[in-house]
Parts: C-alpha cells; sequence; structure tokens
C-alpha cells in the first residue's frame, strides 16, 4: 500500500474531484431554489453524519488495535461534520455559522495537508477524504449555493464556542493521553503546525491565526449580514 505524500498526483485528484462536486452542488442549488435543493442538501447532510461512522469502519479494517482517538468523535473535523448535516437539514444559524468557520478555517487546512499514513485506496484515505470533502463542500455551499449569511457577531459567537471545545479537548487530552485537536502535540506526518513554535506556544498562535481568519470569513458578509 502506498503511503501518503502532500501535493502528489493522487492527492491533487482528490482535492480536484472535492472541488468539482462543489461547484456542481453550488450552481445546482442556484438552478433549483428554494425548497427543490434539498434534492441535493439532504443526501450531503446525511454523507456529514455518515463520515463518523466510515471512518471507525475504515480504522477496524486497517487495524485490530482500538483507541480513543480512534472512537470518539472530538477531534474539530469530526464535530464539523456533524454540524454541517443539522446546518442543511435545518438551516439552524448557529449550526450554519460553525459549518462556515470550522470548515473554511480548520477543516481545508486537513485538506491540504491530510494527517494520514495511507494513500488512495486504503479505506483511511478515503474516509478521511470523505469527512473532509464534505465538511468544506459544505461550508462552501451555505453562503454560495444558498444565499445564508452569517449573523452579525458571529467571528466573536464561533471563537468562543471554539474556546470552549479547546478547554474540553484540552482536558480529554490530559485525563485520556489523547490528542484531539493536536492540542497536547503537533502531528507526527508533516503539517502547518510545523511553522509555529513548539508546544505550549503554537496554541497561542494558533488562537490569534484562527480569530484572524474567522474575521477574514466574515469580511464578505459585513455590510449582508443578518441582525
Amino acid at each position: 500500500m502506498l503511503a501518503m505524500q502532500h501535493f502528489d498526483t493522487c492527492h491533487l485528484l482528490t482535492l480536484a474531484s472535492i472541488a468539482t462536486v462543489a461547484i456542481l452542488l453550488i450552481q445546482g442549488c442556484r438552478k433549483l431554489g428554494n425548497p427543490a435543493n434539498s434534492l441535493l442538501t439532504t443526501p450531503l447532510a446525511y454523507l456529514c453524519f455518515l463520515s463518523f461512522p466510515a471512518t471507525l469502519i475504515s480504522w477496524s479494517l486497517a487495524t485490530t488495535e482500538s483507541t480513543l482517538e480512534n472512537t470518539v468523535p472530538l477531534h474539530l473535523c469530526d464535530l464539523a461534520s456533524f454540524a454541517c448535516g443539522f446546518a442543511l437539514l435545518t438551516r439552524h444559524k448557529t449550526m450554519c455559522e460553525l459549518a462556515y468557520y470550522w470548515g473554511l478555517a480548520g477543516t481545508v487546512q486537513g485538506l491540504l495537508t491530510p494527517v494520514i499514513a495511507y494513500s488512495f485506496p486504503h479505506p483511511l484515505y478515503l474516509a478521511f477524504f470523505w469527512q473532509h470533502g464534505v465538511v468544506v463542500i459544505t461550508a462552501l455551499l451555505l453562503p454560495l449555493g444558498l444565499g445564508w449569511r452569517p449573523r452579525k457577531n458571529s467571528v466573536l459567537r464561533i471563537f468562543l464556542i471554539t474556546q470552549l471545545y479547546v478547554v474540553v479537548a484540552m482536558s480529554f487530552n490530559f485525563a485520556a493521553g489523547t490528542n484531539y485537536g493536536f492540542l497536547s502535540a503537533k502531528p507526527k506526518t508533516a503539517s502547518l503546525l510545523d511553522l509555529l513554535p513548539a508546544w505550549p506556544y503554537y496554541i497561542l498562535v494558533m488562537e490569534v491565526i484562527c480569530l484572524a481568519i474567522f474575521s477574514l470569513l466574515y469580511l464578505p458578509f459585513r455590510t449582508k449580514s443578518l441582525k
């Protein structure tokens, strides 16, 4: 089985496929309009919900060892996939904001520098890009295909929710010896975190970067956001 190599032909083709699906869904929803676009968004929502179970199954196929980090959905992308599913089905305002900000500020980084050891067609590779792909597609589809707009003060709201996640994940990591959110150590494989200082200082830098990216993501809607 081939090892995963960042930006090799397989990786680039996978990213191109995800981008193509996103473009087609955005165009499809624009043409269908409400409520007919549920024909496209409902299947995508269930793909979001099923992405974590698919990851569990892929882990069981890859190894006989079971760890908390493989079975508890506490990575930010795990939670983002659930938020995306609820956002698509309910259009709940906070769920949509979580999907948008977490998807484009965090999950995109996972697509660009995936923390996996295996390449296509290993089950872990397929599950990883399934989960991360549907999150990013949803984050783009909400504003570009469905006309959703974030509320005023959404940046602060989602940043505070993210801080709650950090506290919960760090507490769980301390108690269970896990590394959810990469808050206990940097990934073993190459990632953008390699550009940051050592632990724990990179966590503080990540916080600043997170707030900055959230703010940039809000800029297109600054004059159009819902009150």
